[in-house]
């Protein structure tokens, strides 16, 4: 339904500048002396592919010997670690079978305080008439704050003193000489990892070395590789300059000579000899432009009758759509009347019956 007209002028505007761009790099591509007559140089392009890929192979050999050495470290770290989790979990379980079989409940000597079943075990104030307890010389029962084995029971709370402060200097002895072995056990462990770490630190620092006594060696060698090829490159540019010159001074360029302008002897001109048109030429642009403006104005009267054409057509068409809608619309209300008068008919038919 909708048409943009975009300006002729511009469109031919634009082509005409596309020429003249395209014309100007094909000028300066045929007026570079070195893309022109001296071209690609391939060598030199496969010289710095290989030094390239050779880079890359030294590069990927070295990652993979970094990665080989942290791959070595991080065994010898997590081997280090189970060591340790072992040594662990072994002196912990000599700790609990220690306590399991050496410091059982019932045998500590602060037992008796807290004996749930002290009141079971001892004996009543009195059994009966022949308590030997309470057997005295005027058969009386025993008398409250008399204590008649404080002796004896004072002998042995001694007895049991000294009992547990022996049992307590073993225990204390026992646990010292413990403590030292799983002290000294450490220490010589934390010798033996030290070790080992001075061992790979010693390891890694000679790889680096290696690494960049490698490293020295290449970049020297690449250093006089390059300088080499800096020596030939200035050598053979020099020699192609000299080349160029001999080639300017005794070409057709400064010595004008005319029969080299044409191809074949035809219209056309070599583009980097040629020095401007003659009369003739000039008449015959001239010529060949005045007929191109006078096609492309006939071009733009068909093209402006055909647009008005097609616009008197589309308002035509829009004309008759928009009767057609109107009589829609006016069949549609005559419709809806119709429709509406028959339902109050029927409802006026429903009410009376």
């Amino acid at each position: 339904m909708y048409r943009v007209e975009i300006a002729s002028d511009k469109l031919q505007q634009a082509a005409v500048d596309r020429r003249r761009r395209l014309d100007e790099e094909r000028k300066n591509r045929l007026f570079d002396p070195k893309a022109r007559i001296i071209g690609i140089d391939v060598k030199a392009l496969e010289d710095q592919i290989k030094i390239k890929n050779e880079i890359k192979d030294w590069e990927k050999l070295r990652d993979d010997s970094f990665n080989n050495q942290m791959s070595d470290t991080n065994k010898l770290l997590m081997h280090l670690d189970h060591q340790m989790a072992n040594q662990h979990r072994n002196n912990s379980k000599n700790l609990e079978d220690f306590r399991a079989e050496k410091q059982k409940v019932h045998e500590r000597r602060d037992f008796d305080l807290y004996d749930p079943n002290a009141l079971k075990k001892d004996l009543p104030g009195r059994v009966g008439d022949f308590d030997e307890r309470l057997k005295h010389q005027s058969n009386l029962q025993k008398f409250e704050g008399e204590d008649l084995k404080s002796t004896e029971r004072s002998l042995e709370q001694k007895q049991q003193m000294k009992t547990w402060s022996i049992q307590g200097m073993y225990e204390r002895e026992l646990k010292k000489k413990q403590e030292e072995k799983e002290k000294k056990e450490f220490e010589e462990y934390k010798e033996i990892v030290a070790a080992k770490s001075r061992a790979l630190q010693r390891a890694m620092d000679k790889q680096k070395a290696d690494t960049a006594k490698n490293d020295f060696l290449f970049n020297q060698k690449l250093s006089e590789e390059k300088r080499k090829k800096e020596e030939e490159f200035k050598l053979n540019e020099t020699e192609k300059n000299f080349q160029e010159i001999i080639g300017q001074v005794n070409g057709e360029i400064l010595t004008e000579n005319p029969d080299s302008f044409n191809i074949g002897g035809g219209h056309k001109v070599r583009v980097d000899v040629f020095k401007g048109f003659n009369n003739y030429q000039k008449h015959e642009v001239l010529v060949v432009q005045d007929y191109q403006r006078r096609e492309v104005e006939a071009r733009r009267q068909h093209e402006r009758e055909v647009e008005l054409e097609w616009a008197y057509k589309q308002e035509v068409l829009n004309r008759a759509s928009i009767l057609m809608e109107q009589d829609s619309e006016k069949k549609r209300r005559e419709l809806a009347i119709k429709i509406r008068k028959e339902n109050e008919l029927k409802a006026k038919e429903e009410k009376e019956r």
